[in-house]
């Protein structure tokens, strides 16, 4: 059998980081993860739903206030462990909607303008070609075995 260490505990194995203050860019619940801009300018931090649980937090809301460890990890830095959130400066809901809604159309508005310009440069600029085997197949029909009806 293994010797075990007495005394073990899965807090010591917590790693830490730097202390940073940041604020919530995004954080989605559904998806389980957001991200925190840190206040030194340097990249966004990766804000996992388990790091805000284990600190005894259930949301992290956009615009709020967090201190936090943040170390490297696998993908850049990430929030390690949280130790304060203070949701006084987040968005309410109504400036959230309105920040979504002013995003929103400006997707729409870049949209228009891709659509205008395939309708300007013509038809034959945004017609996609696909190849046809000689069995009337496309690549794609082909690799699942479908044949046309009729055929042999």
């Amino acid at each position: 059998m293994e010797d075990r260490e007495t005394g073990y505990s899965r807090a010591e194995t917590i790693p830490t980081g730097r202390r940073v203050e940041a604020k919530v860019k995004w954080f989605n619940a559904t998806k389980g993860f957001g991200f925190v801009a840190l206040s030194d300018g340097s990249k966004d931090a990766f804000l996992p739903m388990a790091i805000l649980r284990r600190a005894g937090y259930d949301e992290a809301r956009e615009g709020a206030s967090i201190v936090c460890e943040v170390g490297i990890g696998a993908k850049g830095p990430l929030v390690l462990n949280v130790l304060n959130i203070d949701n006084s400066a987040a968005a309410t809901g109504e400036r959230r909607a309105a920040t979504r809604a002013m995003a929103s159309s400006r997707r729409m508005a870049a949209a228009r303008t891709s659509s205008s310009m395939s309708r300007r440069c013509g038809a034959a600029a945004s017609a996609r070609s696909i190849p046809v085997s000689a069995s009337g197949s496309t690549p794609s029909t082909a690799r699942r075995g479908w044949k046309p009806t009729g055929s042999p």
